[in-house]
């Protein structure tokens, strides 16, 4: 009795098309991009040309305008610095498959440890010009989409392990006693 009636062939086609999608392109090479704590981005080969005055361009065109600002916040466990990389509306950075952002925390955040990391995608990004526009959609990004490593008091490294095109917004929190919390605290 034979169970498979169509030729043999279509098996070993389909075999092959599947073997062969994913990750073929160029449009997935990686690459690595440093932030430093002024705002600035370059491209880098290796992680260890990231450092606090890294320099490079200032984050313009498809990533809007990069915060610097740190506020403080009193929350119920204490006082929260809060960063965040852009803002909710207007453009988020560019964040191509397997893209690593390593990013040093502005002065205000540096030198305390994250408590908490939130990084959301989008699958649209506005003009640069449009810094009051909102995003069609976006979503908390998990998994694949944003892998995190050398997460320290002074950076953090996310990587979009997939090959998938989106922008990224990042809010960072860190608990702070009142002396810490600077001429900032409420």
């Amino acid at each position: 009795m034979r169970l498979f009636r169509g030729p043999r062939w279509a098996v070993y086609v389909t075999f092959l098309v599947a073997a062969t999608a994913g990750c073929n392109t160029h449009q997935c090479d990686s690459q690595m991009v440093c932030i430093d704590s002024l705002g600035l981005m370059k491209t880098v080969n290796q992680a260890e040309a990231c450092t606090p005055s890294a320099g490079g361009t200032p984050i313009l065109g498809d990533a809007g305008p990069y915060n610097l600002h740190v506020s403080t916040n009193l929350s119920a466990s204490g006082y929260e610095l809060v960063w965040e990389t852009t803002p909710l509306v207007g453009p988020w950075l560019d964040f191509p498959g397997m893209r690593t952002y390593i990013i040093q925390f502005p002065s205000g955040l540096s030198g305390h440890l994250p408590t908490s990391v939130d990084v959301y995608v989008s699958s649209d990004n506005p003009d640069a010009d449009a810094l009051d526009a909102s995003h069609a959609n976006y979503t908390t990004a998990s998994g694949s989409l944003a892998e995190f490593t050398n997460t320290t008091e002074t950076q953090l490294s996310v990587l979009n392990a997939t090959c998938a095109r989106y922008s990224m917004r990042m809010v960072v929190r860190a608990q702070v006693n009142a002396l810490d919390a600077g001429a900032d605290a409420p």
